[in-house]
């Protein structure tokens, strides 16, 4: 029945949620196993300082794409790694397995859930995903390449800010290597969304975790700690040791827990063990803890905007929506709107009367509480996918309007300030700040003395 119906579930969330305890739980209670997408996961090494999860974690549970690509390799990509899922998931589903695709890399998830969102920049046919290295623009400065987009696709370029280079210089190759511009590829693409035809798998259940910010920050906290335990020092003077000489600023050097420690690292062995080497080390853990705060910070944001404001969610058939009780204030109020509710939190655990969207509470007995409801929640959607040709019809979608994204990455000048801004949600902001009004005013006091 599973290689017939082709069950899904995906497990989306930040940093600190507890998704990987979900994924093996659900993985061994369903006959399934576990597809990391998680990007430096992906990488040999550095388990400790990549969060990997260890075998005793596992509890037995068969898990895919991690520790399988060489760090000194920059050139793996999410075409790439889209490829080897999409294989990957068919094969599991011939053995009767369930699949359970587990991570915070939100634009990996995206990839594996959603079609005619990949644009092949080669003449090789569509089962070559590399990109084409041709025209990396590596002799022209931010400034140079941005203008040139903007003859080339202005579109494209009001769609990115000019110091974002690698979407710049994407979107330059793309050009190049098709013929064809960036923004009317996605044009295309917004078509093919509005007939229906992007969800690839339609028996999908997704379970999107997330905790209040003050929750997340005392787990990651606790999880830097726990890694200082486990032998973080030694797992980083030894891979640096390794790969130092063939580490380049893409791949695995971009991870956590690398980068931070720069300054440890460039001290010889000897001195690592000093009074300095320890101030430098404990530098590098307090700069862990902010910068694993802020990648999560950036997590929920990106699934804010593109699974609930960016119009995916509302394509997907079946969603458990796994939330603390105290939801941040921006999204509690957009829930309310999409689901025309005024009380949202009616106890620790809420289920509406909908057919798609279910909220729990995951700030508190998580394995207690959220583990045994989902499982049930899994059982209800495998029950339903083996009982018909599908999950039922979605009939209460929540997604915006096709612009949306659109708007969210519009670049706006402002000519008085001299500054760009991003997103038509924070020029309207900017628009009615003190900065600006005041800045106005001194444009206009200049205007009048000349």
């Amino acid at each position: 029945m599973v290689s017939k119906r082709k069950p899904l579930v995906v497990i989306l969330g930040c940093t600190g949620t507890g998704k990987s305890d979900l994924g093996v739980a659900i993985a061994k209670n369903f006959n399934g196993e576990v597809i990391s997408a998680d990007s430096m996961q992906i990488y040999k090494g550095l388990d400790i300082a990549t969060n990997k999860i260890t075998p005793e974690e596992m509890k037995g549970v068969v898990h895919h794409m991690m520790s399988f690509v060489e760090p000194s390799t920059s050139t793996y990509n999410v075409h790439q790694f889209t490829k080897q899922v999409l294989l990957l998931l068919e094969k599991l589903w011939h053995a009767e397995k369930l699949p359970v695709v587990v991570g915070g890399t939100g634009y990996y998830i995206e990839r594996i859930l959603f079609k005619h969102n990949l644009i092949f920049t080669n003449t090789y046919g569509a089962d070559s995903f590399i990109l084409d290295d041709k025209y990396a623009f590596e002799d022209m400065s931010d400034d140079e390449v941005y203008e040139l987009l903007k003859r080339i696709d202005l579109k494209s370029a009001m769609q990115v800010h000019k110091n974002n280079r690698f979407r710049v210089v994407r979107a330059l190759q793309i050009y190049y290597a098709t013929g064809r511009r960036k923004s009317e590829y996605l044009e295309e693409q917004n078509q093919k969304l509005k007939l229906g035809e992007r969800l690839r798998f339609p028996n999908l259940l997704l379970c999107i975790l997330d905790a209040r910010p003050d929750l997340l920050e005392n787990r990651l906290s606790e999880r830097t700690a726990r890694m200082i335990e486990r032998g973080l020092r030694n797992e980083i003077e030894e891979f640096y040791e390794q790969y130092q000489h063939c580490l380049t600023k893409h791949g695995i050097a971009q991870s956590i827990a690398v980068k931070e420690f720069h300054e440890y690292l460039q001290l010889d062995p000897e001195k690592r063990h000093t009074e300095l080497g320890d101030k430098l080390f404990t530098k590098g853990c307090e700069a862990l803890k902010l910068h694993t705060l802020q990648y999560s910070r950036r997590q929920r944001r990106w699934i804010k905007h593109h699974f609930l404001l960016g119009n995916s969610a509302e394509e997907v058939k079946a969603l458990v929506f796994l939330q603390v009780k105290h939801l941040c204030r921006n999204l509690c109020h957009l829930l309310k709107i999409f689901l025309n509710c005024n009380d949202l939190f009616m106890s620790s655990i809420t289920v509406f009367q909908l057919p798609n969207i279910k909220l729990l509470d995951t700030s508190e007995n998580f394995h207690e509480c959220v583990v045994p409801e989902t499982l049930r929640e899994v059982g209800r959607f495998l029950h339903t996918v083996e009982s018909s040709t599908g999950v039922a019809e979605n009939q209460h979608g929540f997604g915006l309007d096709l612009n949306y994204r659109e708007l969210a990455n519009q670049i706006y000048h402002c000519e008085s300030c001299g500054i760009d801004v991003h997103g038509t949600v924070n020029w309207q902001a900017h628009l009615k700040g003190k900065k600006h009004h005041k800045m106005l005013k001194k444009n206009e006091s200049s205007e009048l003395k000349n």
